[in-house]
């Protein structure tokens, strides 16, 4: 069975289209976090002129906080500028600096891209405040019962210091855990 990040878009595997993407956008380096039976990743993305990538693989599942924390602990050098997280299924036109240059504006630990759908029902759907500030978060509401369109688009900004106490060995995620609870104590 082939992974989901490896389904070619126009004959050319998603996520190498979204790093091309990103290495077009001004990233230099990407660390690609690979579960357990995923080797078939790397053959498959080959070089990406510009970008420096960097594999590590979960010994199992970690979820994202879990494999983010797990990179961090093998890798402190890549918490020195805001971490750049994507889902390896997500398909963005979002320029990445231009994301990074919103988030040192507002001196914000967390970013977050949203996408506005029409059946927020499949998405953990996102609440704002009148300042644009995250309120809260809805995790897969019912069909017909989200409060509101707006959706975790799947590509964060964050500060690596926001992840002080997460076990790097534990299952954990970021859009169940640490979101919602910054956004639950006006950090978000």
């Amino acid at each position: 069975m082939r992974p989901k990040p490896l389904v070619p878009i126009a004959n050319e595997p998603l996520l190498r289209r979204s790093l091309r993407g990103l290495a077009a956008g001004g990233v230099t380096r990407a660390t690609v976090a690979i579960g357990a039976g995923r080797q078939s990743i790397p053959a498959a993305l080959g070089a990406i002129p510009g970008l420096r990538l960097d594999y590590h693989t979960e010994p199992r599942p970690l979820g994202s906080a879990g494999a983010l924390t797990a990179v961090l602990a093998v890798d402190p050098t890549a918490d020195a500028e805001p971490l750049l997280v994507c889902n390896a299924d997500v398909v963005s036109t979002i320029e990445p600096l231009a994301l990074l240059r919103l988030h040192r504006a507002a001196g914000a630990q967390v970013s977050l891209a949203l996408a506005e759908v029409a059946d927020p029902s499949r998405y953990g759907v996102v609440l704002r405040g009148p300042d644009g500030r995250i309120g809260r978060f809805v995790e897969k509401p019912p069909a017909g019962a989200a409060p509101s369109r707006w959706v975790n688009a799947g590509l964060w900004l964050l500060q690596a210091g926001c992840l002080r106490g997460v076990d790097p060995g534990r299952f954990s995620r970021l859009e169940q855990g640490l979101f919602p609870d910054m956004a639950a104590s006006g950090e978000a």
